[in-house]
């Protein structure tokens, strides 16, 4: 996950799950998810 701006707390954000055998020339975009998502996932709250 990255964030876009001056810190987390004033960000945009964009998500994306990869497997870890995905080839770096993939586009990375059919990967996107929602922050939402990643939170599930992982137990986290972002």
């Amino acid at each position: 996950m990255t964030y876009i701006n001056e810190s987390p707390e004033k960000s945009s954000y964009a998500a994306f799950v990869m497997e870890q055998n995905t080839l770096q020339s993939r586009n990375f975009c059919q990967y996107q998810v929602t922050v939402k998502q990643i939170e599930q996932r992982t137990g986290l709250i972002i």
